[in-house]
């Protein structure tokens, strides 16, 4: 136990009620912090972070779609919420905690990427249509909901593309990201539904 307090100690941000307490008073605050959960109550909690983690490993083998993709999200937001938490950080062996890791890692980079591939697919599709292929211009609530997509993905690259610092990215896989965060995706978004004024005309715009 007391590894796992000195550790926490030097490793975690000293939050803001902490900052006129004594270094005793902190360790009495982390012991609490650790008795709100017993040992079975921590490795109930690692299960089911790794139900997150064989879930985010198993996805991103797979080709996403948009619902998919957010579920892989939010198992990767649970994660991240966690790893905060000093009873579950400190309860995970190293082993563990590396898995996680790049778990997180290699699951923010493919959703990310499933993001700004859909972007650019829904846009691309409207945008450069062919003249030739004659499709029915899509009813007010498909509209509706292709923007309701656009806007969702393109905030979920912009908020967590953080999370990509150290990612090597191929040049491919930067286009599609820088793609999404364009002034054409803005532009596009800004229009709303008049961008479907000309569909079917294969006008670029």
């Amino acid at each position: 136990m007391k590894g796992i307090l000195k550790e926490i100690i030097i490793e975690q941000p000293i939050r803001s009620e902490f900052k006129e307490k004594t270094l005793e008073q902190i360790q009495q605050s982390i012991r609490s912090t650790f008795k709100e959960k017993t040992p079975e109550q921590i490795q109930q909690s690692i299960r089911s972070a790794f139900d997150s983690v064989n879930l985010i490993n198993s996805s991103i083998l797979l080709t996403m779609n948009n619902e998919h993709n957010k579920l892989v999200g939010c198992n990767l937001g649970h994660l991240r919420i966690m790893l905060e938490k000093p009873w579950f950080d400190g309860g995970l062996t190293s082993t563990e905690k590396k898995e996680i890791n790049t778990s997180i890692t290699n699951g923010y980079k493919e959703t990310i990427l499933t993001s700004s591939k859909l972007v650019k697919e829904i846009i691309d599709g409207i945008m450069y249509k062919d003249d030739d292929v004659k499709t029915e211009k899509p009813t007010e609530k498909e509209i509706k909901q292709q923007l309701e997509i656009i806007k969702y993905n393109v905030d979920y690259v912009k908020n967590n593309e953080k999370y990509l610092e150290g990612v090597v990215l191929d040049e491919n896989e930067s286009d599609f990201i820088n793609f999404s965060k364009s002034e054409t995706v803005s532009t596009f978004l800004e229009n709303g539904k008049s961008n479907w004024d000309n569909y079917g005309g294969g006008k670029k715009m």
